[in-house]
């Protein structure tokens, strides 16, 4: 509806006064309208409410520039509008049809009742004094319009062309005080205009109130938190009947529905809704089914925050979990460049997801009642190609990415090894392999562990201990224990654990310790059309987060009780000595790095989003390996050119996980992702 194809009326350059009065333009951009709960998160960014290096707080703010897609709007607002009105008036015209939206513009065109704030709120209630017509754009289009289709006057046809269609219209508009705007022409259809808003603070209804005194925002909090019950009580009960009707595990794991519907409640109260929208994708729930609908609704009525929805697969263990469930069960470990070993582990999902470090999917390679459970988009992904899968000939027709699990089968579900199992697959994945490409095609090289050396996985980095300098590897922990070296010392962040054997010793990244890392935009030919670009203007304009445009200019850790906003305030409000690149602000990514898992966050107008793609740089071996793909469901983690199982579509029970999975991947390959047009922004300008 809005001009230029926006999603908003209008945007407002939010400015902290304080700190522009010394110089420094520190503010952000707000989408009109938006809610108490965001204008308070953009008040902490800019730093309304902490103290300068006097002890002084910043109390005040003002608004540098605005950004309208409401024609007309701009020459009205000030720059120390209320934000509490400018939201008001937001929502008013949130509220609009087209045909009023029209009129509305058109109205502000002849700039009656708009000289300010309140008389536009006052205007969006009054629109009924005001006609428009759209097509009509000067006097000739007046006069032909009541002459020829409001018959205003009878002329036979072949007078029709001596008639002065301008000077009638001319006169109608006259009679009737009627004005011509870029919009089209509009005139005043005499009702009287009552003025509904007088300008007191006290008649903006609550919810559009975007600052508050201390009693309103308790009054606030409490509106909203029985909101938020009401709303968790109502979805929680019809996701647990829902899963009860249509998810067998999670009826047998939960068949007390009241201790059922607490469980997922209190998820919903945690912001864990990461798992359960998973498991309803799983089941065939599209976005625009009623409880994922719903989930994203209550989302964005509870601020949720996804960076903070990290633990995933132990909510799912929580959700599928049976009360009669085995302690362990012993799989095969097979991990890139390594040897295989036995591991105990959990029966849950949660349990084997963080195995494979992801979404799992279960392959039937072999003739032995075992299942291969890789990472569900391990080449796509980009993970490290593991050991390669052979037919009865010897030729390899597979290709198995990321760490995996070989894993025995029972009736309906995955199961322990037995011993005999367990020895055969061991000496068969024992060998470690890496790729190459070789006259074109993907060859499979043996690699015995015992060759495998910290010097071959050197980053050409160092870490400095108070002990020394040491070459950083990309071996992990149990790679450099297997090759003989022991844990030395920690560095004093913790970041790097130091390995030696005696007489060398190496630098490994500690995948236990929560670390970030900050990438800015490089200088090159490009850089300005990406520089403080918002995340959704970027992907409307077709580009892509690419880690190729980005310097790293700095490396941390991430202590207890640290987050993405404290380290966006550490770096605007007191940067490190050290650290040499300039403010944290818009199109900055910050990459986060715990137990082996990297997530790369996009500094964007409001807050971070997640950018998965920072993190995939193409390969040749993986397009090499795709190329070889014959359907969709490659993302599997594994090549499907080899064996498959064909599960008979349309039955209603599936007694055998291997049919489950097998229908599930059937579904997710034949299912396509929406087209969704994002919306442009147009470039602020400054005038200061």
């Amino acid at each position: 509806m809005y001009n230029y194809d926006h999603d908003c009326p209008f945007e407002a350059y939010i400015t902290n006064l304080g700190k522009y009065n010394v110089g420094e333009l520190v503010g952000e951009w707000v989408k009109f309208p938006t809610t108490y709960e965001e204008m308070q998160k953009v008040f902490e960014r800019i730093g309304i409410g902490k103290e300068d290096e006097f002890g002084n707080i910043y109390e005040e703010w003002f608004i540098t520039d605005y950004d309208c897609y409401v024609d007309g709007l701009h020459d009205i607002l000030g720059e120390y509008e209320s934000l509490d009105e400018l939201n008001y008036l937001a929502n008013a015209i949130e509220a609009m049809d087209k045909s009023d939206f029209e009129r509305f513009e058109a109205a502000i065109g002849i700039g009656d009742y708009a000289g300010s704030v309140k008389d536009l709120i006052n205007l969006t209630e009054d629109l009924n004094k005001y006609d428009f017509y759209p097509d009509v754009h000067d006097h000739d289009d007046l006069g032909r319009m009541y002459i020829d289709e409001y018959g205003a006057m009878e002329v036979s046809d072949h007078l029709k062309n001596y008639i002065d269609y301008e000077a009638y219209g001319r006169d109608i508009a006259l009679d009737e005080n009627g004005h011509f705007t870029d919009q089209g022409y509009v005139r005043d259809t005499g009702d009287s205009f009552t003025e509904h808003y007088e300008g007191n603070r006290d008649e903006i209804p609550w919810e559009y109130r975007v600052t508050a005194t201390v009693d309103e925002q308790e009054f606030i909090q409490s509106q909203d938190e029985e909101m938020k019950l009401d709303m968790t009580t109502n979805l929680a009960f019809d996701l647990d009947e829902f899963f009860r009707q249509k998810d067998p595990q999670y009826a047998a794991a939960h068949p007390d529905a009241h201790v059922g519907k607490e469980l997922i409640a209190d998820l919903l109260l945690e912001g864990k809704t990461a798992a359960i929208k998973d498991r309803l994708a799983e089941m065939v729930q599209t976005s625009e089914d009623e409880l994922l609908s719903r989930i994203g609704s209550y989302e964005q009525a509870t601020g949720y925050e996804s960076y903070l929805d990290t633990d995933v697969a132990a909510v799912r263990d929580k959700l599928e979990q049976a009360q009669d469930h085995k302690d362990t069960m012993t799989v095969l470990v097979v991990e890139p460049l390594k040897e295989p070993y036995l591991k105990e582990i959990s029966p849950g999902l949660s349990a084997m997801q963080q195995e494979v470090n992801g979404l799992i999917a279960a392959a039937y390679p072999f003739d032995d009642p075992v299942a291969l459970i890789c990472n569900d988009e391990g080449k796509i992904n980009g993970m490290e190609l593991n050991r390669s899968l052979r037919d009865d000939r010897g030729q390899l027709y597979d290709i198995v990415a990321g760490p995996f699990l070989v894993a025995g089968l029972s009736e309906d579900n995955f199961d322990s090894l037995s011993p005999e199992l367990a020895q055969k697959y061991m000496k068969h994945f024992k060998t470690p392999e890496m790729f190459a490409m070789v006259d074109g095609e993907i060859t499979a090289i043996p690699v015995p562990a015992e060759v495998i050396t910290p010097d071959d996985f050197l980053t050409g980095e160092k870490v400095k201990t108070p002990r020394g300098s040491f070459f950083l590897t990309n071996m992990s922990k149990e790679q450099m224990e297997a090759a003989g070296y022991g844990f030395h010392h920690s560095s004093d962040d913790g970041r790097f654990h130091i390995m030696g054997n005696g007489t060398r010793a190496f630098a490994i990244v500690n995948e236990e310790a929560c670390t970030y890392d900050i990438y800015q935009l490089k200088d090159f030919s490009g850089r300005r059309d990406y520089a403080f670009e918002p995340l959704d203007r970027l992907r409307g304009m077709k580009r892509k987060v690419d880690m190729q445009n980005y310097d790293k200019v700095y490396s941390g850790v991430m202590f207890p009780g640290e987050n993405l906003e404290s380290i966006y305030t550490h770096f605007n409000v007191d940067r490190p000595k050290d650290f040499k690149g300039h403010s944290l602000s818009v199109s900055d990514v910050v990459v986060i790095r715990q137990n082996g898992q990297e997530t790369a966050h996009y500094c964007d107008s409001f807050g971070f989003a997640e950018v998965p793609e920072f993190l995939k740089p193409e390969n040749y071996l993986k397009n090499a390996e795709m190329a070889m793909e014959d359907d969709y469901g490659m993302v599997d983690g594994i090549i499907n050119n080899g064996k498959k199982e064909v599960t008979p579509l349309g039955t209603e029970e599936r007694t055998s996980i291997r049919d489950r999975l097998a229908e599930a991947k059937r579904e997710c390959a034949e299912r396509k992702p929406p087209e969704t047009k994002k919306p442009e922004k147009n470039s602020p300008e400054h005038d200061l």
